[in-house]
């Protein structure tokens, strides 16, 4: 027996694919907006990683590679604890709305889940 699928209802599926394109839209100006404050810094550092002098070509360019990897780790790394706490202030936000009026809210939600 094959398990049915969440999305057998092409409204659900249509519905779930528009909340995840809504999700990378935002994901993306995040991303936008993370780099271009951080845009004099990011020429700063690439620039100096081209600075740096090595015996030969080979090593200049391992050199290089193994500094833009680190400094793009730690670029994704912030970004991500950026959008962790931004995510954890949102949730916190959508649970005191939840809770407000008496928790009636979150009632209707809780009901019109049920009802789907």
């Amino acid at each position: 027996m094959v398990p049915e699928s969440p999305f057998s209802d092409s409204s659900q599926c249509g519905f779930a694919l528009a909340h995840e394109a809504e999700h990378n839209q935002k994901l993306e100006r995040a991303l936008d907006a993370f780099l271009e404050q951080r845009e004099a810094m990011i020429v700063e550092r690439l620039t100096a990683l081209g600075r740096h002098t090595a015996r030969n070509d080979d090593l200049a360019r391992r050199s290089y590679e193994a500094g833009l990897v680190a400094f793009l780790g730690d670029l994704l790394a912030e970004f991500k604890e950026q959008e962790i706490n931004k995510e954890t202030i949102n949730n916190e936000s959508n649970l005191a709305l939840q809770n407000a009026c008496e928790g009636k809210i979150r009632e209707l939600d809780e009901q019109s889940r049920r009802r789907r």
